[in-house]
């Protein structure tokens, strides 16, 4: 068989975008603390419940667990969150994004609504979808993007009264298969996810790793683990 050589992948020559390997970052858990039974709601959205019947009514503590058959997506949970929390700080971490949903989301995304937002992706993903990288990045700022090996599927919303950690098996995109969802007022979750995100975030890559190829970038992030 014909051997294939990697070529580099200019997309990734842009130094615009911070390339961060998670080797550095320390080994941590988290421990859930015993909440209240009376705070948990575990629903089956198999109809045509909304997202917006899904969040509820937003409560210091909530918790929400539940299935549904993707009839809604992030982009609702991000739109109904923020309505009635008001304007928060976002984070999204997400394996891919469809162009449907990143310019609903684009449109969504207004400094009325959210103070900051930061994206973490898949480095995939820009193989995959190089012109919607290149669109993140022109449209929230090169600072509010990073790229690793990422299949983690969450949000978060930060405002002075919540810290809502939403955790999820969907993608930032429409898709109508079976999907869990679970939405929580839980500052020390939250505090412990944002802790990762902004070592992540917080990290710099020698120059070099600008022009290496996504199996290059692949090939440390297995060889260091983190």
């Amino acid at each position: 068989m014909p051997t294939l050589t990697p070529h580099n992948n200019p997309i990734l020559t842009d130094d615009s975008v911070r390339r961060v390997g998670l080797e550095s970052i320390a080994h941590r858990c988290h421990t859930d603390q015993r909440e209240p039974l009376d705070k948990r709601q575990m629903l089956k959205l198999f109809r045509r419940q909304t997202a917006k019947e899904f969040i509820g009514t937003i409560t210091r503590g909530f918790h929400r667990f539940g299935f549904s058959k993707g009839q809604f997506s992030l982009v609702d949970i991000v739109r109904g969150v923020s309505d009635q929390i008001g304007p928060s700080h976002l984070a999204i971490s997400t394996w891919t994004v469809a162009r449907a949903d990143l310019t609903e989301l684009q449109e969504l995304i207004s400094r009325d609504r959210f103070q900051s937002v930061r994206f973490l992706l898949d480095l995939s993903f820009q193989r995959r979808q190089p012109e919607l990288i290149a669109h993140l990045r022109r449209t929230f700022g090169a600072e509010a993007l990073r790229v690793t090996k990422n299949h983690a599927k969450f949000l978060l919303f930060r405002t002075e009264a919540f810290k809502i950690v939403c955790r999820t098996s969907m993608n930032l995109n429409f898709n109508p298969r079976l999907e869990d969802v679970e939405l929580k007022d839980d500052p020390a979750l939250f505090d412990f996810i944002e802790s990762i995100l902004d070592d992540i975030f917080q990290k710099h890559q020698a120059r070099a790793q600008t022009t290496k190829t996504v199996r290059e970038l692949t090939r440390d992030f297995a060889a260091h683990g983190t």
